[in-house]
């Protein structure tokens, strides 16, 4: 799953196991949103793949969706959508991600061997 996969009413579960709901364009500003006992986490803060840019802790582990929309307050929702699979440690990269790590454009960015 990609950032651009979540919607409004999701819950997303972080790898310190936190739910969240999800808030796409904040009242109508496109700013989008984690929603957790009245505390916001900025989703610009997600990479696409959702790991965090700020703490691994806060790395989407789970997606959850919401049964209909009246339980899209429900943070415990039964039906996982989404669960994210480690590869041992191992982090895979696109050069969309190192040029962003970077700090530069994809065009500035060189994989040597």
């Amino acid at each position: 799953m990609e950032k651009s996969d979540l919607k409004t009413g999701m819950v997303a579960e972080t790898r310190d196991g936190f739910r969240e709901l999800i808030v796409l364009n904040f009242n109508g500003m496109g700013e989008n949103y984690t929603v957790n006992n009245g505390v916001f986490g900025n989703l610009d803060q997600m990479r696409r793949d959702l790991t965090s840019k700020v703490n691994r802790e806060y790395d989407i582990m789970k997606v959850y969706s919401p049964d209909c929309p009246v339980s899209s307050f429900n943070l415990d929702p039964d039906n996982l959508i989404w669960d994210r699979v480690e590869n041992n440690g191992v982090t895979e990269l696109t050069l969309e991600d190192v040029a962003e790590l970077a700090g530069k454009d994809v065009s500035e960015i060189k994989i040597i061997k």
